[in-house]
């Protein structure tokens, strides 16, 4: 038999992620290596049809047993060895192969991310020997490293227009024994980890009785999961399937299936992500209401409390009316890896993570000493990075190019 080694730039002595230089969506992002085949003690060489290494961006599903569902959402591949064309198979012995791969600025698929339990989105390098089929072995050979690539890019802006006076009032709630006017103003940017968000609440109550006491504002991240999706494809190469353990570097040997890495990429779901287009995931226009919350009925949501706030200081009231009130919090900042990540705005066939930011008022009255009021929800744009990152990693870069 012939043995398969994915090694790194620095060797593979204690390496838990393959090196990697550049930042996703700032920067081209090199990854490189080398590729060995050795000789195992029974001297044997191995038919093969290829050699191939490829960087390559998933999301997938996680249920009670393992895996349920898979999607490759971009992909970089470059063949190392190819077998000889008049062949069906060719004989490969002891050989080592240099590779160098690279990611495109403007690449699309997201950071890596592991939101909760059930749902994950990783980068890894792989090195696939793809052999004759070997009974009790199995079709290809298989190692890889996870890459912790993180986006370092924002969205593209969408100017907003600016309301003029007599638009600045733009929502009535009825929740209330007492109806109210008000605006709540949120950054126009995407927020990135350790910002400090302030939120300007301007209120109105329609009678001159009722006083706004205090306000309170938290922000919920809700994930809805496809539960079309939950049926894993026959097609999923199964050495992808042990990805979800954190330990030091992952390998494995495929067992004999109806699959191989051209029937995954065929069979994954239709991505929104391409290497072509513009970067889909951020969108950096707030949607409506009814865009924002409106899911199928067969999704699964989960609800998650990511930062809150709570007014310090008593509503002030101006000359026409108004009650006006600031609250700040600062963005938490993101998880190693090993740990659940706060994420990005993130949509793809399987899933949606959005962010949404909920005001709660307490008001008061003649005839009701406190009444809680629930404002309409608003969507925040979220991404994995923030500008001080952004401004430090390209420096970074720039430096090690000289």
């Amino acid at each position: 038999m012939v043995k398969l080694s994915l090694i790194s730039p620095k060797g593979n002595q204690g390496v838990r992620y393959f090196p990697h230089l550049g930042y996703l969506g700032l920067t081209p992002v090199r990854v490189e290596g080398l590729v060995r085949t050795h000789i195992e003690q029974d001297g044997k060489p191995i038919l093969a049809k290829d050699i191939i290494v490829a960087v390559r961006c998933y999301e997938a599903r996680h249920g009670r047993f393992g895996v349920v569902h898979m999607n490759l959402l971009s992909e970089y591949t470059v063949t190392l060895w190819k077998k000889d064309s008049s062949q069906d198979w060719s004989e490969i012995r002891d050989s080592e192969h240099q590779f160098r791969l690279s990611i495109p600025s403007n690449a699309s698929a997201p950071s890596t991310a592991l939101y909760f339990q059930e749902y994950r989105v990783f980068w890894r390098v792989e090195a696939v020997l793809n052999h004759i089929p070997i009974a009790g072995v199995g079709f290809r050979q298989c190692k890889y490293f996870e890459l912790p690539l993180i986006r370092y890019d924002l969205p593209i802006p969408h100017p907003l227009p600016t309301p003029g006076p007599s638009a600045l009032l733009t929502s009535t709630t009825t929740k209330s024994r007492h109806p109210l006017r008000y605006r709540v103003l949120v950054p126009p940017c995407p927020i990135g980890p350790l910002d400090i968000i302030t939120i300007q609440l301007i209120v109105q109550p329609l009678e001159a009785s009722v006083s706004i006491r205090s306000a309170s504002a938290l922000v919920e991240r809700r994930i809805h999961l496809s539960d079309a999706l939950t049926v894993i494809s026959s097609s999923t190469d199964p050495t992808l399937l042990p990805a979800f353990s954190n330990g030091i570097p992952e390998s494995s040997s495929s067992t004999l299936v109806a699959a191989s890495l051209q029937d995954l990429h065929a069979s994954s779901s239709v991505s929104l992500y391409s290497d072509s287009s513009s970067r889909p995931i951020l969108q950096s226009n707030s949607p409506t209401q009814d865009d924002a919350i409106s899911y199928p009925s067969h999704d699964r949501a989960f609800t998650h409390i990511v930062a809150h706030s709570q007014s310090s200081a008593p509503f002030t009231r101006d000359s026409s009316g108004a009650w006006r009130q600031n609250l700040t919090f600062s963005w938490p900042d993101n998880k190693s890896n090993s740990r659940w990540s706060v994420g990005e705005t993130l949509q793809t066939e399987m899933v949606a993570v959005k962010f949404f930011l909920r005001v709660k008022l307490v008001v008061s009255s003649p005839t009701c000493s406190a009444e809680s009021v629930d404002l309409e929800d608003k969507e925040l744009t979220i991404v994995s990075t923030n500008d001080s990152q952004r401004q430090i990693a390209l420096a970074r870069y720039t430096r090690k190019r000289h």
